[in-house]
């Protein structure tokens, strides 16, 4: 309050809060309210003036505000703190559930591919039996007893393989040679012996550890043998090789046939026009399937083999599978 006997209580007075007010603040009020000031260190500063704009020595004094326990840095820091952590949980959580889904939706994908591989597999073992069939047919019209027989006790023993192999998914290589072994002498049989095959295998691959699809390999020979050798006027020779690289077994399938472009052209004009491909058909679809399940790149390449004279002399056949 500021005192002045001439002017009888009408003056003015200026003040500022600094660390609040950037400006003088003229009243004529003797009182005044600061509502939440934020934590700090204040200075309020007051003059007063009369009728001639004379002011006054300023007074001042320091006010400070003491910070809530709410408002103290490692309070605001533990509460960045807690938040942190939580978002840390809600996310680990979200996340953790969206894999769940991604893993269920994962597993029912692959009971989906493995219905159909496994309907695959079913698809292929008659189209085997019944080529089986044919040529037992074939000895029979002929009056041919003891072929006949002979190749009866064969295809009872490829029977056998058909029905004990058709549920698991890998078999051991040996079994899978055996079986092309027994395949490869009905047909030798069946054609009157118009081809001769050889398998060969590196001395260090282990035949009963080494694991791979069963009826993999069978589809491709069958090819090989329909395609390429029963185009061919004189006797061919169809070569299954089994050998070892890097982390993959490699089987390659080469016959000294006429080649898939002359095969083609053969085709339309032979009786082999009414064969039809279902096993190789099947076996590219369960390739996909196999790679889809099982991340892997179980692949195959074909390509005819050419000789000096730019001719045409066989197919060759290279189906890479990854071990595990």
């Amino acid at each position: 309050k500021g005192l002045s006997f001439r002017d009888k209580g009408d003056l003015t007075y200026r003040y500022k809060l600094e660390g609040l007010d950037t400006s003088w603040v003229f009243t004529k009020y003797t009182s005044i309210k600061y509502q939440a000031l934020p934590p700090g260190k204040y200075k309020f500063i007051v003059s007063v003036s009369n009728h001639d704009k004379l002011y006054s020595e300023s007074k001042n004094f320091e006010i400070i505000i003491i910070p809530g326990w709410w408002q103290t840095v490692w309070f605001k820091a533990i509460v960045i703190l807690m938040f942190i952590i939580c978002m840390f949980f809600i996310l680990r959580w979200y996340f953790k559930k969206l894999r769940g889904r991604e893993e269920e939706k994962n597993k029912f994908q692959h009971k989906i591919s493995e219905a159909e591989l496994k309907a695959l597999r079913a698809q292929m073992n008659p189209h085997f039996i019944f080529n089986a069939i044919a040529s037992v047919q074939y000895f029979i019209s002929g009056n041919d007893p003891k072929s006949s027989q002979k190749y009866l006790s064969k295809f009872a023993k490829l029977i056998r393989y058909v029905v004990d192999n058709s549920k698991p998914e890998t078999i051991p290589l040996k079994t899978e040679i055996e079986a092309l072994t027994l395949y490869l002498e009905l047909e030798s049989l069946r054609f009157e012996n118009k081809f001769e095959y050889e398998i060969k295998l590196e001395d260090h691959i282990d035949l009963n550890f080494t694991q791979i699809p069963s009826m993999l390999i069978q589809p491709f020979v069958e090819n090989a043998i329909w395609h390429g050798l029963m185009h061919k006027k004189t006797k061919g020779k169809i070569i299954i090789s089994f050998y070892l690289k890097d982390n993959l077994l490699e089987c390659t399938i080469h016959d000294d046939g006429v080649g898939r472009k002359k095969s083609k052209e053969m085709k339309t004009e032979s009786a082999l026009k009414n064969h039809k491909s279902i096993g190789m058909a099947l076996t590219r679809e369960r390739l996909e399937i196999l790679n889809q399940i099982y991340n892997i790149t179980l692949d195959y390449s074909v390509q005819d083999t050419i000789n000096k004279n730019n001719e045409v002399t066989g197919t060759i056949v290279k189906i890479q599978i990854p071990l595990n």
